[in-house]
């Protein structure tokens, strides 16, 4: 059925190739557990290698593609990635500046513990990891050595821009924006939520948004400064 789903689709679409761009901390992996529900994993190509991400940023091209209706993953968009098919359609989703930053760091300290990021916090607080704070937010923020992992929006859009997309969902609207999408893919996708994980304290955007001035001047028409 789901084979069958795949052909109706792709003959519809005259070949069409989605590339969905996972940005860290914005429903990726809920996303991918959808498209496996409707399309099947077959017809779904997860790009998280490193080395093939490289690949594919620099030539368009990635190691063994056989013409999968959708490719997703942590692969910034660049033009040279139009030769992978002749229809191509991109869709990212974004999330907040601030609230997604506060979900990174969460997410650095309770599974990436092997990672040099880590351990620069962990040299500087210790066990107060284990009750993530305003503090070690303001830390993880403005750190020069952490900068590169709060600033998404500005690594992803600097050679396609959020226009150039044909679809940009709001991790903020998912289910709405979610009926979107399937509108747009001709498709019926159901909800996954996976991978969520909140911290105990919440964070006010508004305190914080002064240290991510640049992601907010990129994300204007979603999110207001």
């Amino acid at each position: 059925m789901l084979t069958k789903l795949y052909k109706i689709i792709r003959n519809s679409q005259n070949e069409v190739c989605w590339l969905s761009h996972h940005i860290p901390k914005t429903a990726g992996t809920s996303l991918a557990n959808t498209y496996v529900n409707q399309f099947g994993k077959r017809n779904l190509y997860r790009l998280y290698n490193p080395d093939k991400i490289k690949v594919f940023e620099r030539t368009g091209k990635i190691e063994q593609y056989t013409n999968e209706l959708i490719v997703h993953g942590h692969f910034k968009p660049r033009v040279s990635q139009s030769n992978l098919s002749r229809d191509i359609k991109r869709i990212v989703w974004v999330r907040d500046p601030v609230q997604r930053a506060w979900s990174m760091l969460h997410h650095l300290v309770a599974v990436q513990k092997h990672k040099v990021e880590y351990r620069i916090l962990n040299d500087y607080f210790g066990e107060q990891l284990n009750q993530l704070n305003e503090d070690i937010f303001l830390f993880y923020l403005t750190d020069h050595r952490l900068k590169h992992l709060n600033r998404p929006y500005s690594n992803y859009f600097s050679e396609v821009p959020l226009m150039d997309f044909d679809f940009v969902g709001k991790v903020e609207n998912y289910d709405s924006d979610l009926l979107k999408l399937s509108d747009l893919m001709g498709a019926q996708l159901g909800k996954e939520k996976r991978n969520i994980r909140k911290g105990k304290l919440s964070i006010d955007s508004q305190d914080f948004k002064c240290h991510l001035e640049n992601e907010y001047e990129i994300m204007a028409n979603y999110y207001s400064y």
